[in-house]
């Protein structure tokens, strides 16, 4: 099997892996952008959104690995100046879901949560365009298309979310 922009004729186990991992982790963002725009119809409003709100704390989650993973790698090569790099994702995951009784008079709607959620990926994304050199180039073209179906299923979401 021969991937396209990478070294590999063929994969390793942990390559296959961390592929399987990987896609598998857009199944609850590709779930929320059907969900949103199958509702009303076969989904109740209160459904869609209990499920919206699983997959905001998902994402942050996600965010926040990618940032440790980030993170490892500044700390590894000795680039403090990569830190803030890797915090920001983590910062931006914690903005979109916490609770609005934490924000007296600036409570947020899941438009608003998912759209903070997209600003991390795509900074998550334009980081790993600039550090070409950090990562193999294997997980290098694996993260850009993650994040670029992440990114895609999350302004889906928005824009299903717009509806309401």
């Amino acid at each position: 099997m021969r991937i396209v922009g990478t070294d590999l004729d063929r994969p390793s186990s942990t390559q296959l892996r961390a592929m399987q991992f990987g896609y598998a982790s857009l199944i609850p963002f590709a779930l929320a952008a059907i969900l949103i725009w199958m509702t009303p119809g076969l989904f109740t409003y209160e459904l869609a959104m209990s499920f919206i709100g699983w997959v905001l704390i998902y994402g942050a989650i996600v965010v926040s690995f990618l940032g440790g993973a980030r993170w490892g790698v500044a700390i590894r090569d000795w680039r403090p100046d990569r830190l803030i790099f890797t915090a920001f994702p983590l910062l931006l995951g914690w903005a979109a879901v916490v609770p609005n009784q934490l924000l007296p008079g600036l409570g947020m709607g899941s438009t608003v949560r998912f759209g903070i959620l997209l600003v991390a990926f795509l900074f998550l994304l334009t980081t790993e365009l600039l550090a070409r050199n950090e990562w193999s180039p294997w997980y290098r073209g694996l993260r850009m298309r993650l994040t670029l179906a992440t990114t895609g299923f999350l302004l889906l979401t928005i824009l299903g979310l717009t509806r309401f």
